[in-house]
């Protein structure tokens, strides 16, 4: 098998395999997996606004179904966008059911917020710089 292969391009060796009745799909990298006429023409690959970008493509559905119908609507969050938002310690509770107050952060690293300065852990920077959407210092 592997002198076979070896003697073929990727192509060549699927064009064989697939009129022999084997399933068959070179291995695609980022780039040509995009530029896969099958994939375009399944509308795999699917373009979405982004935060930062404007838009960007990502894939969609893995399955076409007629009545419910993937639907892509965004992109992925960029870097520290919901850190914020999606923390367990900003829903924690105590048992008597109020909120408890998150960890304190070093005094030489605290970060907040910098919409409404609230107290967040996650970033542990030196200094004073921007990381997302939180602001240390």
């Amino acid at each position: 098998m592997a002198a076979w292969t070896a003697a073929r391009s990727a192509e060549d060796a699927t064009e064989v395999l697939q009129a022999a009745s084997v399933p068959a799909h070179p291995v695609a990298n980022s780039v040509e997996a995009f530029a896969d006429p099958q994939l375009r023409h399944r509308q795999h690959f699917v373009e979405v606004p982004h935060g930062k970008l404007g838009t960007t493509w990502i894939e969609g559905g893995r399955f076409v179904l007629s009545r419910t119908p993937a639907v892509m609507r965004r992109a992925g969050p960029t870097f520290g966008e919901d850190t914020f938002e999606s923390s367990p310690r900003r829903s924690a509770t105590t048992t008597s059911g109020s909120p408890t107050s998150p960890p304190r952060a070093s005094s030489s690293s605290r970060c907040a917020r910098a919409v409404d300065d609230a107290p967040h852990d996650a970033c542990q920077a030196p200094s004073s710089r921007q990381v997302g959407n939180l602001r240390c210092r």
